[in-house]
């Protein structure tokens, strides 16, 4: 979902990285139709929020709000009072609005928000 709206290709599911037992990949659902992605990887204190994306046609309708809570409520169970994430710019405002500010810059945004 995520590599396909950025144009890229090569994502490999078979990635270490997402098999990983601290990383956990979760999928949203709507009416039984997945519609959004996202992996919480655990490093407590932190929650890193990756791979975050909600179907071009489903956006904007409060999915990927969504998509976040739950996976904030995830972190917090797993003992993080932390979330962060490499944000796209694009993204920026939607991170900002869930109350994440940004706390470093590199080639992408880190943002956090305490849990």
């Amino acid at each position: 979902m995520l590599w396909e709206a950025r144009g890229q290709d090569g994502y490999d599911p078979a990635h270490p990285d997402d098999r990983a037992p601290h990383n956990h990949p979760f999928l949203l659902c709507l009416e039984g139709e997945p519609i959004g992605v996202i992996r919480v990887d655990v490093a407590p204190p932190y929650a890193v929020l990756r791979r975050v994306a909600i179907s071009e046609e489903q956006q904007r309708q409060g999915h990927g709000t969504r998509l976040v809570r739950l996976a904030e409520e995830f972190a917090r169970q797993a003992g993080c009072s932390i979330a962060a994430s490499h944000v796209d710019r694009e993204a920026v405002g939607f991170y900002r609005r869930l109350g994440y500010a940004p706390t470093r810059q590199d080639d992408d945004l880190w943002m956090e928000r305490k849990l």
